[in-house]
């Protein structure tokens, strides 16, 4: 049974808020269907370390950030010539180290199901993390979200990044350094020359910051 066709980008934290018949595609006791590519992403030691250590450095700039923050939104208000412009304002700081804190300790909980995909790669088992290729899609699926990009979302590749849009704003990620059976370079040549999804043609790479 083909795939239902998706007319816009879906994103999702949760398997369950995928379409039915796409929720099959991550559960490893299935096979995939013949006309979907998949690109395994491959968990290393350095994967790991290299996550413990951004989300460390993450966690203490945040940290860092919130403590200035509080300090610049209580100043203004023992500060009788404070307006209320500038106290509006201070609480920029405090916003930005919340969200490093955010971000830290996300990639620090994400250590343990990252670690648990190492090993099982280890001893052969099969993961379903990744990137997928289906008729109409690009599919990214890793620890945090299942991104679903249709071709018509699609704005190319620039080095291993892929551009999309998402609610008319430019969106990008990259793709994985390392794959199980596979090179990068093979993941690349998929996307730019597939002959069944024709990720070449679609619309030419447009300027995207990184997200």
């Amino acid at each position: 049974m083909p795939l239902s066709p998706l007319n816009q980008v879906l994103i999702s934290g949760e398997r369950d808020k995928l379409p039915a018949d796409y929720q099959a595609l991550f559960d490893e006791q299935q096979a995939l269907p013949a006309d979907v590519q998949f690109f395994e992403e491959r968990k290393t030691a350095g994967d790991l370390l290299w996550t413990l250590l951004l989300g460390i450095g993450l966690l203490v700039i945040g940290l860092l950030g919130t403590c200035f923050g509080v300090f610049a939104f209580v100043e203004p208000f023992t500060s009788p010539a404070t307006t209320t412009v500038a106290t509006s304002v201070s609480i920029t700081p405090l916003v930005v180290g919340l969200l490093f804190l955010l971000g830290g300790g996300l990639l620090l909980g994400s250590l343990r199901q990252r670690q648990r995909t190492r090993q099982a790669q280890q001893v052969g088992k099969a993961t379903r993390l990744g990137i997928y290729l289906t008729l109409d899609l690009l599919i990214s699926h890793n620890e945090f979200d299942y991104t679903l990009i249709p071709r018509s979302e699609f704005r190319g590749l620039q080095g291993n990044t892929v551009h999309y849009t998402w609610n008319n704003q430019a969106k990008s990620f990259s793709l994985p350094k390392t794959l199980v059976n596979a090179t990068p370079q093979t993941l690349l040549d998929a996307i730019s020359l597939d002959a069944i999804s024709q990720w070449a043609t679609a619309v030419p790479v447009i300027s995207a910051t990184k997200e």
